[in-house]
């Protein structure tokens, strides 16, 4: 058996694993941002993809083309709906002319049970054998969410869409397209075909950005969204997940794992160890049986340059196992992204109470203080003063009407109203967090450690 020290020195030294880390040693634009994996991000790129007419050769082999290619592709496939023959023929051979792109983004329908709101309307005027004629392309884009379930209607989205927007008599070709990073995400309609990131990826962007007649600034936005769509650099980011990525890196990342995954969860035991040795009897007695069943243990002593190698390589590490076809994949994430939450807890005192809050809900806590220290009602004058003091950390802060997002926000009453504080956007070291800790300090009367 190799020393720990051998073992991370070839792994250090691995080719292989240079190559990748240095692929990944910068964050896309978008990660930097905090934007990577926000829903509506995609949809906006989507919009600016299918809509920009100079990513191509010309009218009849572009972005939009080559997004139909795979719908139709995914189409055969699954055998979703019938689309015009016409139509398919034009698109394979690259005959159809597409005269005008225009996309609209989260549209609104509303009816007697809720308002719904689609997220991509992509209409097309295209000319095929001569004729003209209006395509409907309807985009229902998740990322990190399955399809929403309409309680009232008692009726899923995808099929509220179909219902609403299909018609026999429109004079139109009509496409219903679901998009999802995975190939497994369901929809409820039959009707819409379901296409991945992956597809977006390998038949339209990848073709796209190598094309010598596009220009350098859309070529570096490509290439910036397709890091995007990849493993994730910053850990500060939470546990995330690759939406895509090209066949080769997948394949890189899956060899290195298999090489290594000794010497990973080796890492992962000893940092479980660490990070618990002093805790509970009760957790430390979770831990252990969590870790049997992947047969490791939980160590008394564990190995500092183990733990130490965890620290500074789980955010490959985690890229890695994601994209392995280990049986117990799915046992390792849930136990990472466990041992990866900030449990940091603050404490509050103010007229002789005392409390106890995590990170996520600090914000809502600090509002309280302030009410409680400066004896605040729900009138208007006093609502603007607590609105001036928490001016300056982020937008929204104190929101006065109920967000649609409920699980999002702190509700707190005051008098006989309420209002809401955001909870879930409190990264640690994030700009918002320090200016909301520095806030904490301004408040007079109040103790926080």
């Amino acid at each position: 058996m190799k020393s720990t020290w051998a073992r991370i020195f070839e792994y250090n030294n691995d080719l292989a694993v240079t190559q990748l880390k240095n692929l990944y040693s910068v964050p896309s634009f978008f990660e930097t941002l905090g934007f990577d994996r926000i829903e509506a991000l995609h949809s906006n790129f989507i919009a600016w993809l299918l809509d920009n007419q100079h990513l191509g050769q010309g009218k009849n082999d572009n972005a939009m083309t080559r997004f139909l290619d795979v719908v139709v592709k995914n189409n055969y496939a699954q055998n979703a709906m019938v689309i015009d023959k016409d139509f398919i023929n034009a698109v394979a051979s690259r005959s159809m002319i597409i005269k005008e792109v225009h996309v609209d983004k989260e549209v609104t329908y509303k009816d007697k049970e809720n308002n719904h709101r689609i997220d991509l309307i992509v209409t097309c005027d295209i000319n095929i054998n001569n004729i003209d004629k209006e395509l409907v392309v309807y985009i229902e884009n998740k990322v990190c969410a399955p399809e929403t379930f309409n309680k009232k209607a008692n009726i899923n989205q995808t099929q509220i869409y179909y219902e609403q927007y299909y018609s026999e008599n429109a004079g139109q070709i009509q496409l219903f397209v679901f998009l999802s990073p995975s190939e497994d995400a369901e929809c409820d309609c039959d009707k819409f075909i379901r296409i991945t990131y992956k597809d977006l990826l390998l038949y339209v962007l990848e073709p796209m950005v190598v094309l010598p007649s596009i220009n350098e600034r859309d070529r570096m936005f490509i290439r910036e969204y397709i890091r995007a769509l990849g493993a994730q650099v910053l850990k500060n980011q939470g546990m995330g997940f690759v939406m895509a990525i090209t066949n080769e890196e997948r394949i890189a990342f899956s060899q290195i794992y298999e090489k290594y995954k000794l010497l990973f969860r080796d890492s992962f035991a000893a940092k479980i160890s660490d990070q618990y040795k002093n805790s509970s009897p009760q957790t430390i007695n979770k831990w252990k049986k969590l870790l049997e069943e992947l047969d490791l243990n939980f160590l008394d002593n564990p190995d500092e340059l183990l733990v130490a190698f965890w620290d500074n390589n789980s955010s490959f590490i985690i890229n890695a196992i994601d994209l392995s076809d280990d049986s117990r994949r799915e046992t390792l994430l849930k136990m990472i992204a466990d041992v990866s939450k900030d449990r940091t807890k603050y404490s509050l005192s103010y007229k002789d109470n005392h409390y106890e809050t995590n990170k996520s809900h600090l914000a809502s806590e600090l509002v309280k203080a302030y009410i409680a220290i400066n004896n605040l009602s729900d009138s208007p004058k006093d609502i603007e003063r607590l609105k001036t003091f928490f001016s300056g950390i982020r937008e929204p802060f104190i929101i006065q009407s109920q967000p649609g997002k409920d699980k999002l926000f702190d509700q707190i009453k005051i008098g006989e109203s309420s209002i809401w504080i955001p909870n879930g956007v409190w990264g640690q070291g994030t700009r918002h967090f320090e200016k909301l800790l520095k806030k904490a300090r301004d408040i007079n009367g109040l103790t926080i450690d």
